[in-house]
C-alpha cells in the first residue's frame, strides 16, 4: 500500500547512479532514455512527473498525453526543447537547470573567442576589448575569464548595477557604445520575442570593422542574413556559433544554413557540463 502512495517518475535521459538512488528514495522510477516518440506517448499518461534532457524534445503532442504529470524537470539551462505553453496549459510545471550549465558555456566561450583570435586576428587577447550582450550567470562566468586574459570587458544589460559591474570588473555601457568598441561581441540573451534578432542589420552595421561575433544563445538572437553579408563584404571578421540540438536543419532557413558552410564561421555543438552534473545540480 505504501509504495501506491508514491509518485511515479518517468527519466526520459541518461542520470547517474548516485541521482537515481536518491529519486528511487520517495519514487517509483523508470530509466528509458531511448524511447521512439510513440513509445514515450503510449505510456507517459502513467507517470506523475518527467525528468528529461538534451537531446530530447518535449513537443505539445508528447506533453498532452501526460493525464497525471504535475512536474517537468529539463536537465539544460534552455527550454527550447520543451513546450512550456502546453504543459502550463495542463497545470505542468516545467523546471529546466539555469546555473548548472554557466561554467561549462563560459569555458566554451573562451575557447571560441581564442580560436577567433588564432584564426582571424593576432593571436591575442590581451588588450582586447570584450563586450557582452547580456551579463547574467553565464555573462559573468566569461567575464571574469576574460579578465585573467587581461581582456577589458563592457557589458550591456538592463538593470545592471554600479556595484555589480565594479564588482565583476567590468565596464556598464550602453550597446551602441559596445558594438563601437568592442573586438569580440558574445550573446548571452534568453530568447524571447524581445530578444528575437537582437542582433539585426543596425546592430551588426554599428560594430567595429573587423571584429567578431559569438552567439552561444538560440539562432534567431541573430540576423543571419545581416551576419552573413557582414562576413561576406569584410566588415567582420569572424564568428562562432553553437549550434543547439533544437535547431534542426531542416527548420534553418536559407542563410543559417549558408552561416554555418562559411570559411569564417567556427560552429560548435552546444553541450553543457555534462547531462550527469546537470541532474546532480
Amino acid at each position: 500500500m505504501e509504495n501506491e502512495q508514491r509518485p511515479r517518475v518517468l527519466v526520459y535521459d541518461a542520470v547517474d547512479a548516485h541521482c537515481l538512488d536518491c529519486l528511487c528514495e520517495v519514487a517509483d522510477v523508470d530509466v528509458q532514455p531511448d524511447l521512439t516518440e510513440a513509445e514515450f506517448m503510449a505510456c507517459i499518461g502513467s507517470y506523475d512527473a518527467l525528468i528529461a534532457g538534451p537531446p530530447h524534445r518535449l513537443m505539445g503532442r508528447m506533453i498532452e498525453r501526460g493525464y497525471r504529470l504535475q512536474a517537468i524537470g529539463y536537465a539544460a539551462s534552455r527550454l527550447d526543447n520543451v513546450d512550456v505553453s502546453a504543459a502550463r496549459a495542463m497545470g505542468i510545471e516545467v523546471f529546466n537547470a539555469p546555473a548548472s550549465s554557466a561554467v561549462a558555456i563560459a569555458e566554451q566561450t573562451l575557447s571560441q573567442l581564442l580560436l577567433l583570435a588564432n584564426r582571424f586576428g593576432n593571436g591575442r587577447l590581451a588588450g582586447k576589448t570584450l563586450g557582452l550582450i547580456g551579463f547574467g550567470r553565464i555573462g559573468q562566468q566569461v567575464a571574469q575569464r576574460a579578465r585573467a586574459f587581461n581582456m577589458r570587458v563592457l557589458a550591456n544589460q538592463p538593470r545592471l548595477t554600479p556595484e555589480l559591474a565594479l564588482a565583476s570588473g567590468v565596464q556598464a555601457v550602453d550597446l551602441l557604445e559596445l558594438l563601437r568598441e568592442a573586438d569580440f561581441v558574445s550573446l548571452h540573451l534568453p530568447f524571447n520575442a524581445e530578444t528575437k534578432t537582437i542582433q539585426g542589420p543596425t546592430e551588426i552595421g554599428a560594430m567595429k570593422p573587423n571584429a567578431c561575433l559569438i552567439n552561444t544563445g538560440h539562432a534567431e538572437l541573430l540576423d543571419n542574413g545581416a551576419l552573413l553579408d557582414a562576413l561576406g563584404n569584410g566588415r567582420l571578421a569572424g564568428a562562432a556559433l553553437f549550434v543547439h540540438p533544437s535547431e534542426m536543419p531542416d527548420a534553418l532557413d536559407t542563410a543559417a544554413i549558408l552561416l554555418r558552410q562559411h570559411s569564417r564561421v567556427l560552429t560548435t555543438p552546444y553541450q553543457t557540463t555534462s547531462i550527469d552534473s546537470n541532474h546532480a545540480d
